[in-house]
């Protein structure tokens, strides 16, 4: 019992991508199952509405419809502004999105039970209400973590095959040389991974683009070369700069922090086509990644010099992806 306890424990902890974060796709999940119950209801009515005339079956189709959709908004709202600092996309998980979405059954059933008494003078007792509620628990808990899980199972494979083929690609390119000149030491034939990412990286770069990043205050300033840039991490109104510092190009990094937005900061790179936006708070010089993967919640970009993945939002993945594979 308790290996079957700590199996589903680790079931539920998986990763898990969030898509409430923004308020066009909370109302369009909204409006979407808002209509899907309005069509369902009016095409088969249960036991009730069956027998109520055509322009009023309509009508209260339409309602039951409109109280899943406010419902359904209004949970999204309470998340969003209650647990705002612990609802985050890479802290999502399986077990996370199945609890929201049987709370959304929850008290959407609720909402329909209440809008039934009131319509249909249904008598309502506590235990009416809690059979009520908990059939609707039941009935909904088991599709809900099946679909959830096949869900996850699908997004992991998917973005575990691509990370594959985008890794595959970098370390091909990680040194030309390898595949043209042959080696007379075949025990030197395979380069590190450090030794490869020296070799890439003094290949890519090139003549050298200078980049500013100037913060809040005239004494805010940061001037480097483009290829320099490793990566850019925001927090609040402050951004990290991440860059290479010195001749060492494997371990000496400088970080600098200044007062500015990622926005603003974006826009000084905008001419830099290998530095792209891949998350809300990072932006990324591709030169220097070596290596991708990938899980059911998206990817994670590694490069050797940073102590942390940077992670590639949802929205920012199509971008990313073809751009590491170019």
């Amino acid at each position: 019992m308790t290996a079957v306890l700590v199996s589903l424990r680790a079931m539920l902890a998986r990763p898990f991508p969030f898509t409430g974060e923004s308020w066009r796709s909370n109302i369009t999940t909204a409006l979407s199952f808002g209509v899907f119950v309005a069509v369902f209801l009016s095409l088969f009515p249960p036991i009730g509405l069956g027998a109520i005339s055509t322009p009023r079956l309509y009508f209260h189709a339409a309602i039951y419809g409109a109280i899943c959709s406010g419902i359904m908004l209004c949970n999204a709202a309470l998340v969003l502004r209650l647990f705002r600092f612990t609802v985050t996309e890479e802290s999502w998980t399986v077990g996370k999105n199945v609890g929201i979405t049987l709370w959304n059954i929850m008290t959407i059933a609720a909402g329909n039970l209440a809008y039934t008494v009131m319509q249909f003078q249904l008598y309502l007792s506590f235990h009416t209400a809690f059979l009520f509620l908990a059939t609707t628990a039941l009935i909904g808990i088991f599709p809900v973590t099946v679909l959830t899980l096949l869900q996850e199972r699908r997004l992991l494979r998917r973005n575990i095959n691509a990370a594959s083929r985008i890794s595959a690609h970098l370390h091909s390119s990680l040194s030309p040389e390898q595949s043209t000149t042959p080696s007379t030491n075949t025990t030197d034939s395979q380069p590190t991974k450090e030794t490869s990412y020296s070799q890439n990286l003094s290949t890519q770069l090139s003549a050298p683009s200078i980049v500013v990043f100037e913060g809040a205050s005239a004494k805010e300033r940061c001037v480097l070369a483009a290829d320099a840039l490793i990566c850019l991490q925001s927090s609040d109104n402050y951004v990290t700069i991440f860059a290479l510092s010195g001749s060492d190009t494997e371990n000496d990094v400088q970080t600098t922090l200044l007062r500015m937005t990622l926005k603003s900061a974006e826009a000084c790179v905008k001419n830099n086509q290998h530095i792209l936006r891949c998350h809300k708070s990072y932006i990324v010089n591709l030169h220097h990644v070596c290596d991708i993967s990938g899980n059911a919640q998206g990817y994670k970009l590694h490069i050797p010099t940073l102590t942390f993945p940077v992670p590639v939002s949802r929205s920012y993945q199509y971008r990313v992806l073809q751009a590491l594979e170019h």
